[in-house]
């Protein structure tokens, strides 16, 4: 009997485009395929991300929220 666990990766970013692209390529390398990934961008920066694989959801924040926020949010 195997598990199939699905994980979800809450990725909370502040004007950070280019350690959050590190970050998503990290996850996309990985050999697990069972996995989503919730980024919530908090800053200004409009990073430019891979989005089209169907597993990576971003979302933005009206204003400057904090990332206590920003995880509540992803969880939502």
């Amino acid at each position: 009997m195997s598990l199939d666990i699905k994980f979800s990766i809450i990725t909370p970013t502040y004007n950070r485009p280019g350690l959050l692209q590190r970050c998503v390529q990290s996850v996309l390398n990985q050999t697990y395929s069972n996995w989503e990934m919730i980024i919530i961008n908090d800053g200004k920066n409009k990073p430019v991300l891979p989005l089209d694989n169907g597993k990576i959801i971003y979302k933005e924040n009206i204003k400057n929220m904090g990332a206590a926020y920003s995880r509540n949010k992803a969880l939502s």
